[in-house]
């Protein structure tokens, strides 16, 4: 039985990341737009896990470490931080669709990471361009952000 918790989704993040960022544009933070070094970076819930509760693969993206913690357990600045997260989950779905060790390393743990009926149906359900990705994913990922600001969670947004 494969155990697809968080640490292997680390793991997975972790060598998507190390094959993006030795392509031609490398994978970036999305809060600090620099080059992620993968040795120096945490998974990061973009809706946070305590109102969530889902370590499923539409809800993180690497992060550098020390702006993991500062982010804590609040919602990113949607207008701010949406797209770039988006991109970046675009460039993973992209990987999983040209290349082989990526998809088979996706698809081992399909089941734990895709239960989300929409993201099964919709979002990694065969060809999607950029723009129909972004509007998906954003269809489906900003009703759960609305949800918890309604509930109190506090927006964060990384100071210069």
């Amino acid at each position: 039985v494969l155990n697809c918790s968080i640490k292997r989704k680390c793991r997975d993040w972790t060598y998507l990341g190390v094959f993006l960022v030795g392509s031609c544009v490398p994978l970036t933070d999305i809060y600090t737009s620099k080059n992620l070094d993968m040795n120096k970076s945490d998974i990061d819930h973009f809706i946070p896990w305590s109102y969530v509760c889902s370590d499923k693969l539409w809800n993180l993206m690497p992060a550098e470490s020390s702006i993991n913690r500062s982010k804590s357990n609040n919602l990113p600045d949607w207008e701010r931080y949406f797209d770039p997260f988006a991109h970046n989950q675009y460039r993973m779905y992209s990987l999983v669709l040209d290349d082989d060790n990526a998809r088979k390393l996706f698809d081992s743990c399909r089941e734990d990471n895709l239960y989300s009926m929409w993201a099964s149906e919709l979002l990694y359900a065969g060809y999607r361009d950029r723009d129909q990705f972004f509007k998906i994913l954003n269809e489906n990922v900003c009703p759960l952000y609305n949800s918890a600001l309604i509930q109190g969670y506090e927006v964060w947004s990384m100071t210069k």
